[in-house]
């Protein structure tokens, strides 16, 4: 857990350093500034990569209601894929890795923080809500493992959101992926024991807000 909050930490500083360039660098072609933010409705797709046990692709919609320049809040729906690398999970006493390659479909709430009233603004996101998962069963040498079709998933983000117009937006963000899935170790279709897979992943998203 600390390395994941250092890691973090250290993703927050270009960011920010990126972002304060970008709004000021003379390569922008219009000084022209947007009006402030509207409060309203509104909508954002994203797709994201995240390395790690197991590795995740996945795409979203959210929609939402922005109140002002700095906050946002609202719900999501996506699909995803676990590439099925694998999850170091302990049974027993014995370390033995869980290969999940499933098909997933989150439902979350998500929430924005936009720093700067500036075109370009680092942001910090948060995911928070549950993922359905289309399989529940993996073997592995000391026997089966079953696990919940539903998982808690949270994933805090750290990204630049840049402003095209007063509605239409592009971002792009570094993330941490979290998911705790209930499983049960199982041998001969007897239940052992109880426990819960840990999985973490790092990866980045872009995404476009209209």
């Amino acid at each position: 857990m600390k390395k994941t909050v250092i890691l973090f930490l250290l993703l927050a500083l270009p960011l920010t350093s990126f972002a304060q360039l970008v709004s000021s660098s003379s390569l922008v072609v219009t000084k022209q500034k947007l009006p402030p933010v509207k409060a309203g409705l509104q909508h954002s797709v994203e797709l994201g990569y995240a390395y790690g046990s197991p590795s995740n692709i996945a795409a979203s919609y959210v929609i939402g209601y922005r109140f002002n320049n700095t906050f946002f809040l609202g719900g999501g729906v996506g699909v995803g894929y676990n590439t099925g690398d694998t999850s170091n999970e302990t049974y027993l006493y014995v370390d033995e890795t869980l290969n999940i390659k499933a098909i997933e479909f989150p439902v979350f709430v998500n929430m924005k923080v936009y720093f700067l009233k500036t075109r370009c603004t680092p942001f910090f996101g948060l995911s928070a809500g549950a993922a359905f998962s289309a399989k529940n069963t993996a073997t592995l040498e000391f026997g089966d493992v079953k696990y919940s079709t539903i998982g808690a998933i949270v994933v805090p983000s750290l990204g630049v959101n840049y402003r095209i117009s007063a509605k239409h937006s592009l971002y792009v963000a570094g993330k941490v992926r979290m998911r705790t899935t209930p499983t049960v170790k199982s041998v001969n279709s007897t239940d052992l024991t109880t426990g819960t897979a840990a999985e973490f992943s790092y990866g980045a998203s872009i995404g476009f807000t209209f």
